[in-house]
């Protein structure tokens, strides 16, 4: 029973239930069928001996009236008596010995009697055989000459000897019939002792079931209801090697996992990011889909986070202590270029480092280009003495002037004089690392800043310095545009000297003038006092007279001349010096004015600068593109300093949302604006997890017309959006689109196609309650590509102020498909370069690809 009950312990449970059911079933249904086959038996034969009685005693009666029928003549019934009597005889025969016999018309099968019966069966006999003797008496010959009371004692006896026939057969039947029913009583035992056996198997079934079973269930129900309280410390003691063994050691393994799980979590919210699994110290090999590889994920998650903050941090920090520098007002391009390398090298940990500016010389005639050295830290006097390169813009310079070129960051990582000679700036560095990072703000060439060092320069220092390199060239820049103003206002003084100079020279002109004059007068009298001599002596000289009136007339005409020109002299000296107060007063104004704008640019640059830094910071960073994107690329150019365009992602789930968002305006109020939607976006897609494109674009519409109290004012600021939500899924990625006012494009085999988007915009005059934004599902396959764009790219002018076009802008993305991304989108930029030249912006430009 031990063994027994050991085995059905390490039973499975679907067999702890349904072999003991089937075990008392088939004992139940067994008892039943041998019990049921043994009474339907017992009552047939039971049955059949009775048939057996009845029909002896019928016949016996049938002989008695047959002889007296023929005793009486009737010869036609004594074939019949003969057949009757033979049946009497076979009927007793086969109780004797068995077999076969037909009884009213219907064939029975007789068993042969027990030993203990044939005594009886031996009277059964001689009893017929004495009524046989008596019943053939009547039917004889002899019969007839009977008298009646002969007749009637012979008929008595024949009756007599009839029912003692009658009698033993009915014995012979109850002596049986009373064994069956003792075999019936002993049958009734049996089934009661089964019965009661089926009751005790099944109970014991039941014990073993509770026992191995259901109170296993029971403790792993306790245990586990504790654990969802955060009871992790329960133990389940079931040695058991069924499903329920199992269950319990899972939920061992479940609460120790737990409880690891638990110390970890608690490590992570300390600030221990280093801290590892039991799993991670053996050496364990963790499921890819498990909880314990998201656990570690996410502290690889947070472990990238955290150098991503401090990564950010080490950058403003940078950004903030240089920017002082670059906020101070210094007007010394040469004094200021040295103290921001200075703290450049140290911050960045480096050995040396030169900046060189772009210079221009202003001859026509010979016009060339040059890189001046106006700055360097840790180089040797000899070195940099007299260092000026030649650049034509095409070739030449060496490193310095290809980065300036390319308008583009080399990095070079090694660099060593005994594979390959390099011209560089500061010299040969031997074993070293070397960034050049060209000084261009807005397409505008400025110089070129030059790093070494021994150590390697990680991605996010390359980035912070050329961030830095666009903010040194704007305040550059900005220094070199205060000195060409304070020349013009030099150049605006030297006119203001050299007007009054004329002034006075014109002044004098004037004093020189009445000088003659006053002589011219003095001639007048004298030759009037002569005009007397000379007409005292008229007769004498009339021929002189004559001669002196023309030249008296000519004196005249000269005199009217002299007034007529020292009237204009006067009107010219009046209006000179009025126009040189006038001049005074402007330049004067102009010069405050002018150092009124040059304080307020510093200020308004220096605040725009950091709201570049705020921008900049809201925008999705390439790493976390890479990680969310199979590949990508973003093509952003705001046309200020701020932009009104950007780009925003986010990852819910296995959903990923991105949208290129073109704001009213750019500059600053479309930065204002920027920042309006990216905060909304992040509200309606972040917190309230709503992630089809139409009803992103619904509440964001509604937040806008809200938020900026459109209903009330004449505000009328918005945004142009083009929105997806991208699902990857196991053989294509459904892509769900919606625009206002801007188009998708995507590629689907080799081909491009513009998804437009509806005409209605985010917030702005339109009346909102009409405004109906539409999603489109698009099923694309793996390589497939999409790209979101504002409309600053098509707009962009070329020199004659002819836009780039729908047209062009489709024609280059379906010329450049077959390209990778990062091709594709040097391809985009050279076209977009080539295009505009030297053009202003028009507007910002946005433009994401993303491949499927």
């Amino acid at each position: 029973m031990m063994k027994l009950t050991k085995n059905f312990h390490n039973l499975s449970i679907r067999y702890k239930i349904f072999f003991p059911l089937i075990l008392v079933m088939l004992i139940i249904i067994t008892s039943q069928v041998v019990f049921r086959g043994f009474e339907s038996k017992s009552v047939r034969l039971n049955n059949n001996w009775v048939n057996i009685a009845g029909q002896n005693r019928m016949l016996s009666v049938k002989v008695l009236n047959l002889s007296q029928l023929v005793a009486q003549g009737e010869e036609s019934y004594r074939k019949e008596l003969n057949l009757t009597k033979q049946d009497i005889e076979f009927a007793i025969r086969t109780l004797k010995f068995g077999g076969k016999i037909t009884i009213n018309k219907k064939e029975l099968q007789i068993p042969s009697l027990n030993t203990a019966l044939l005594v009886l069966h031996e009277n059964l006999k001689k009893d017929w055989q004495s009524y046989n003797k008596q019943v053939s008496q009547i039917s004889s010959n002899l019969y007839t000459q009977y008298d009646k009371r002969q007749k009637k004692q012979v008929l008595l006896k024949s009756i007599a000897l009839s029912d003692q026939f009658i009698r033993t057969s009915n014995e012979i039947i109850y002596r049986i019939t009373e064994a069956n029913e003792t075999s019936q009583v002993n049958r009734m035992f049996w089934r009661r002792f089964v019965l009661l056996s089926n009751v005790f198997i099944l109970l014991y079934v039941l014990y073993i079931f509770w026992q191995y079973t259901l109170r296993p269930l029971q403790k792993l129900s306790e245990v586990s209801s504790k654990m969802v309280k955060g009871q992790l410390d329960q133990d389940i003691d079931i040695k058991q090697k069924d499903e329920l063994g199992k269950i319990a050691e899972a939920t061992n393994d479940l609460a120790y996992n737990l409880k690891e799980v638990r110390d970890f979590v608690e490590e992570l919210g300390k600030g221990n990011y280093q801290v590892q699994l039991e799993m991670e110290k053996r050496g364990r090999i963790i499921a890819e889909d498990s909880l314990f590889m998201t656990l570690i994920t996410a502290r690889n998650q947070l472990i990238t986070l955290k150098g991503e903050n401090e990564k950010q941090t080490w950058a403003s920090h940078g950004l903030a202590e240089i920017g002082h520098i670059l906020s101070a007002g210094d007007t010394d391009i040469h004094a200021m270029g040295q103290r921001i390398l200075s703290e450049l090298i140290k911050f960045l940990k480096g050995n040396q480092g030169t900046i060189f500016l772009l210079r221009k010389s202003e001859e026509e005639d010979n016009y060339k280009e040059w890189l001046k050295l106006i700055a360097c830290y840790g180089i040797s006097e000899e070195r940099i003495k007299q260092k000026e390169i030649p650049y034509d813009g095409e070739f030449g310079a060496g490193l310095i002037g290809q980065a300036l070129i390319e308008k583009g960051t080399i990095h070079q990582v090694g660099v060593t004089p005994e594979y390959f000679e390099v011209k560089l700036g500061a010299g040969e560095i031997s074993n070293g690392n070397l960034l050049i990072v060209p000084l261009i703000f807005n397409q505008t060439e400025v110089g070129v800043l030059e790093i070494g060092s021994f150590r390697e320069f990680e991605n996010h220092e390359i980035d912070f310095v050329e961030i830095l390199a666009d903010r040194i060239a704007s305040t550059i820049l900005n220094i070199q545009s205060s000195k060409k103003t304070n020349q013009l206002l030099l150049a605006s003084e030297e006119q203001k000297d050299i007007l009054q100079a004329q002034e006075e020279e014109m002044r004098q002109n004037v004093e020189e003038l009445r000088a003659i004059h006053e002589v011219m007068g003095k001639k007048q009298k004298e030759l009037e006092r002569q005009n007397q001599r000379i007409k005292s002596s008229e007769l004498v000289l009339t021929k002189a007279l004559k001669q002196l009136e023309e030249q008296k007339q000519t004196l005249e005409t000269q005199k009217i001349d002299l007034e007529e020109a020292n009237d204009v002299l006067h009107a010219q000296e009046e209006e000179m010096r009025q126009n040189v107060e006038e001049l005074v007063a402007t330049q004067e104004n102009l010069a405050l004015k002018s150092k009124n704008l040059e304080r307020q640019n510093k200020l308004i640059t220096t605040s725009i600068y950091y709201a570049q830094n705020i921008q900049q910071a809201i925008l999705p960073s390439q790493e976390r593109l890479q990680r969310s994107l199979k590949d990508s690329f973003v093509i952003y150019r705001p046309k200020d300093i701020v932009s009104g365009d950007f780009y925003w992602l986010s990852k819910i789930d296995n959903r990923i949302v991105v949208a290129a968002v073109d704001c009213t305006g750019h500059g600053v109020p479309g930065a204002f604006m920027s920042m309006i939607g990216n905060t909304l976006l992040n509200q309606i897609v972040n917190e309230k997890k709503v992630t089809k494109p139409s009803e992103i674009l619904k509440l964001l519409d509604k937040s806008v017309y809200e938020d900026l109290n459109q209903q009330k004012s004449s505000n009328r600021e918005g945004m142009d959006v083009c929105i997806c939500t991208i699902e990857p899924g196991e053989t294509q990625t459904n892509v769900c689109f919606a625009g206002a006012k801007r188009s998708l494009y995507y590629t689907h085999q080799g081909e491009l196609i513009e998804e437009k988007g509806d005409r209605f915009s985010i917030g702005g005059w339109q009346n909102n309650a009409r405004k109906s934004f539409i999603g489109r599902d698009i099923k694309l396959q793996a390589g497939d590509r999409i790209y979101l764009s504002s409309d600053g790219f098509v707009d962009t002018p070329n020199p004659r102020r002819k836009s780039f076009g729908t047209k062009r802008f489709r024609k280059i993305l379906q010329e450049s498909l077959e390209l990778s991304m990062n091709e594709q989108k040097n391809t985009i930029e050279g076209a977009l370069d080539q295009f505009q030249q030297d053009a202003e912006q028009r507007d910002d430009i946005l433009l994401i690809g993303i491949e499927l």
